[in-house]
C-alpha cells in the first residue's frame, strides 16, 4: 500500500503483517463532512438529484476549456469591458463546436490523420501575387496530401486557384495598388 490515504487505516504494514485499523476508521468517520452544491436554480424548477447530476457533468465543460486552450492554442486574454469578455468567450465557444465537428467527421471517415495534422498541412497554403500590365493575380499554391485530403473528407470544395484579380497602377517608381 503506497497511497498515504490508506496507510493511515493499517496497522503492521512495516512489518509485513498489514491490519486494517478500526480504531483510525472510527476516528476518520468523526471528521467526515457533506458535501452541499449551490445553485441559483428554483428547486421548483430542477430536483436535487438533477442539479447534482447538472454539477458532475460540469468536468464536460472544463475539458472543454481545455480543450480551446490545448490544440486551439489559445492565450490568456484580459478583457475589462463586458461586451468583450462576452465577445471572447462566444468566438472561443465557437471556435471549440467547429473543432468539435471537425473531429467527429474525421472520426465518421476514419481519417488516417487528425483535425491538428490537417490544420498543420492548411498553414503550407498560401496565395502569390503575379503582377502582369498593370493587373495582379492573387495565386495559390496547389493544395495536395493531407491538406486536400482534409477537404474530401470535409466535402469541401478546393478553393479556386485563382484568388483574386485586381487592377494596380504604378507611378513614378512606386507601386500602388488601387482595388477593384
Amino acid at each position: 500500500m503506497t497511497h498515504k490515504g490508506y496507510r493511515q487505516f493499517l496497522n503492521g504494514l512495516n512489518e509485513g503483517t498489514p491490519v486494517i485499523d478500526e480504531q483510525a476508521i472510527s476516528e476518520a468517520q468523526t471528521r467526515d463532512g457533506f458535501f452541499g452544491v449551490l445553485t441559483n436554480v428554483a428547486g421548483t424548477t430542477l430536483r436535487d438529484e438533477e442539479i447534482y447530476d447538472r454539477y458532475r457533468d460540469l468536468w464536460r465543460v472544463e475539458d472543454a476549456f481545455g480543450e480551446i486552450k490545448g490544440p486551439i492554442q489559445t492565450r490568456p486574454m484580459f478583457h475589462w469591458v463586458d461586451s468583450r469578455i462576452q465577445s471572447h468567450v462566444l468566438l472561443c465557444l465557437l471556435t471549440y463546436y467547429v473543432e468539435a465537428i471537425l473531429i467527429r467527421d474525421f472520426r465518421k471517415a476514419k481519417s488516417s490523420f487528425t483535425v491538428g495534422e490537417w490544420f498543420r498541412a492548411l498553414n503550407e497554403v498560401y496565395a502569390i501575387p503575379v503582377d502582369v500590365r498593370g493587373t495582379r493575380a492573387w495565386v495559390r499554391n496547389e493544395i495536395k496530401g493531407v491538406a486536400a485530403k482534409g477537404y474530401e473528407i470535409m466535402r469541401m470544395k478546393l478553393p479556386d486557384r485563382v484568388l483574386k484579380i485586381e487592377k494596380i497602377h504604378t507611378g513614378e517608381g512606386v507601386g500602388t495598388q488601387d482595388f477593384a
